[in-house]
């Protein structure tokens, strides 16, 4: 078990000195996380797409991602952050769009900005194989005791497969 999630501490809506900095930096921070363990990711030019559209609306785009072909986007990677800090920025921020994963749920538990979380089907490498409306139906993130369950939307990536008609959900938001 990760030594931070020992300290009952770790979950609590503690914000750092170094996220509150950021917070005072930027007026409009969107922060996403499109990788996941188990569901499948979407396409490079998809998270293009959003980005694109984020930053043009003025948020600051920050990207909670490992593999090397997100440095391709416009975005400042998290990688220069702890966890701990990654999943703060993540719930202080204005907006969040994400796969649905571990570090998303984490990350609501502290506190739901506006979020939009999207299920694809799962990888073939799972013992389970799950379209995305059964993992929807099966781990959606309401089923949680997530802070503010009504910030968040989830959605299936086969009714969003043209990200601009996630943008539109976006702007419907705020």
């Amino acid at each position: 078990m990760n030594a931070g999630f020992k300290d009952k501490k770790f979950l609590t809506p503690v914000v750092s000195r170094k996220i509150r900095i950021i917070r005072k930096e930027f007026a409009k921070i969107a922060f996403l996380s499109p990788e996941a363990d188990t569901i499948n990711e979407l396409p490079l030019e998809y998270w293009r797409t959003i980005v694109t559209n984020l930053k043009g609306q003025g948020y600051r785009v920050y990207l909670n991602a490992l593999k090397p072909e997100y440095k391709s986007l416009d975005v400042v990677l998290t990688s220069e952050l702890s966890y701990r800090e990654a999943l703060e920025l993540c719930s202080q921020s204005d907006l969040l769009i994400g796969l649905r994963s571990g570090f998303v749920e984490l990350a609501l538990f502290l506190k739901s900005p506006k979020s939009i979380i999207i299920y694809n089907q799962f990888r073939d490498t799972c013992v389970t194989k799950l379209s995305s409306r059964q993992a929807l139906e099966g781990f959606s993130l309401k089923k949680l005791p997530i802070r503010n369950s009504s910030n968040v939307v989830e959605v299936c990536y086969g009714d969003y497969r043209d990200a601009t008609l996630l943008l539109k959900l976006v702007n419907e938001m705020f």
